[in-house]
């Protein structure tokens, strides 16, 4: 068994540094409220077999602003935005004993479909379960609405276990034109954006954007002792051309083509993580070249 490299930089779980996977299906307009419940409904379903049982609403809260720009809320009940299925388990943290810890989500909004995993373990279990939970309520939308765009979120979390200055140039390749110069011996807290459009099969333009921060954070079991973190988020979106009617005719086989796009654009988010850290971080999160 080969040993993993011993760096100051160390991936927040034991095997990988990913924290959270977002994939989302975002809508061209708002489900009106007849396709908004039927494509919950289908979710429901869906989720209740595959364990997801907990269930969140989601309410949107108008204010107007008076003469004194006093924020008052807006009269009649709250819009019921989006509803959230979820799966927890009860994990222990030290100094912090036995908390709640959400796995994973699936979010059916008015203007889009967003599934989330808070426990990711391999790519192939993760699209497994996307096509799983997001094909029927994506069908039944595809009903009444056609799709802007796909997008593809990956956060992964890095602390400084060294004993000298946390500077990121172990952790980030310098040599990266995704990260913006000043960051690499930074000891102060940063952030960095970098973003473009690229072109890509199967889409009108694929929109790429990388978010890098440093910050400080307590440990649950030291919370007198910060240390500091460094989060990279990794985004690839296909904007899509405008669905013809043509293409909504069969909407079951519209949802598959759609969720099969994120295979590509996994491809993709690991290719651009690849440019971003530096190669010994690479091999020690399994990235080897």
């Amino acid at each position: 068994m080969t040993s993993l490299p011993d760096l100051d930089w160390k991936p927040f779980n034991d095997t990988h540094s990913i924290e959270v996977v977002a994939a989302s299906v975002n809508f061209l307009e708002p489900l009106t409220e007849v396709a908004w419940k039927k494509a919950v409904r289908e979710a429901e379903a869906v989720c209740r077999a595959a364990g997801l049982n907990e269930k969140q609403v989601v309410n949107s809260l108008q204010f107007m602003v008076g003469p004194n720009q006093v924020p008052q809320t807006s009269a009649g009940a709250p819009t019921v935005e989006a509803m959230i299925f979820q799966r927890s388990a009860a994990v222990t943290i030290p100094g912090a004993g036995i908390q709640k810890r959400p796995l994973e989500s699936l979010q059916i909004g008015r203007f889009g479909v967003i599934y989330q995993a808070m426990s990711y373990t391999a790519w192939e279990a993760f699209a497994t379960r996307l096509e799983q939970l997001v094909r029927a309520p994506l069908r039944s939308a595809l009903f009444s609405v056609g799709v802007a765009n796909l997008r593809l979120e990956y956060k992964d979390n890095f602390r400084f276990a060294g004993a000298g200055k946390p500077v990121a140039r172990a952790l980030l390749n310098s040599e990266s034109t995704l990260i913006v110069p000043h960051v690499f011996d930074n000891e102060r807290l940063w952030h960095s954006h970098t973003g473009f459009f690229e072109a890509a099969d199967g889409c009108k333009e694929r929109l790429i954007q990388i978010n890098i921060d440093a910050n400080e954070m307590l440990a649950a079991d030291q919370m007198n002792k910060p240390f500091r973190a460094i989060s990279i988020t990794t985004a690839v979106q296909n904007n899509l051309a405008e669905t013809s009617s043509e293409a909504l005719e069969n909407e079951a086989e519209l949802a598959t083509s759609q969720l099969s796009m994120f295979g590509s654009m996994h491809d993709r988010s690991i290719g651009l993580f690849k440019e971003i850290v530096s190669a010994d971080i690479a091999a020690r999160v399994g990235l080897h070249s």
